[in-house]
């Protein structure tokens, strides 16, 4: 018997030999906030050799939310959950342990049985965060 990823592995190649797509994708990258501890030279965000020459930057830079909404995660990663999506990548264009609220973020996404991947400079990382592992 072939296990869930396998079965949706095979429905993601299967609709791109047939140009459809019955099937969400296998991972899901979510930036959940701006703010960032460090200042590193090579960081696209916030480097203070930066100069945002980029529209994209100059528009990020503008955006209404400071901060990803936990009630937007919520909607989002619910409906990931309903179309197949097997893995969560919480992110951020700064450090996503900034974000009050990243433990809930965290414990969500595991109870939608999705696995989640944190991208992080690490250096604010607390025990009571291991836990949730």
């Amino acid at each position: 018997m072939l296990s869930k990823n396998r079965v949706n592995e095979i429905k993601r190649v299967t609709d791109i030999i047939n140009k459809r797509c019955s099937i969400g994708p296998e991972r899901l990258e979510i930036s959940i906030v701006r703010d960032c501890n460090l200042k590193c030279n090579y960081c696209w965000f916030h480097s203070q050799h930066l100069k945002f020459p980029i529209k994209l930057f100059k528009r990020f830079k503008k955006s209404k939310y400071k901060s990803f909404p936990l009630s937007k995660f919520k909607e989002l990663i619910d409906s990931a959950s309903r179309i197949g999506t097997e893995q969560i990548i919480i992110t951020g264009e700064g450090e996503p342990f900034l974000h009050p609220q990243i433990a809930k973020f965290l414990k969500y996404a595991k109870s939608r049985n999705l696995k989640v991947t944190l991208e992080t400079n690490a250096t604010l990382i607390k025990e009571n965060i291991l836990s949730l592992g």
